[in-house]
């Protein structure tokens, strides 16, 4: 099973949330996407062993990205970090339907918790 990062800057909270994923779920497979080219390509191949995907839009033509996307992520629990928080954006991005919302401004520790949870909740061994 797989853990899907989007994260397309590489920039200074990218790079932090990443080392928090990996401390949180130290044994999952992470699976880092830095493209919507790639991460379409992955999840146009298999969403089965998906277990979680968290999409770090870094502005709103990435989250229209993730919406043309979404029939594939459908299914998927999905953690989604907006980088704007005006209504528009909010109202788009609950059409992915994310099991967590929240902002790139907020404390990476609610993020590395609801993983936690997820993993633990839809543990598929």
């Amino acid at each position: 099973m797989a853990l899907i990062l989007y994260l397309s800057k590489g920039n200074e909270f990218e790079e932090r949330l990443m080392k928090s994923v990996q401390e949180t779920l130290p044994k999952e497979k992470v699976e880092v996407y830095r493209t919507i080219d790639e991460l379409s390509s992955r999840v146009h191949k298999s969403i089965f062993d998906i277990r979680v995907i968290v999409l770090c839009a870094s502005n709103r033509e990435e989250l229209r990205g993730f919406l043309h996307l979404r029939d594939f992520l459908y299914d998927l629990r999905i953690i989604l970090v907006l980088s704007e928080d005006d209504a528009e954006t909010i109202a788009m991005a609950h059409a992915l339907r994310p099991r967590f919302l929240t902002w790139r401004e907020n404390n990476l520790s609610s993020i590395g918790s609801v993983l936690l949870r997820i993993v633990n909740l839809y543990s598929i061994q």
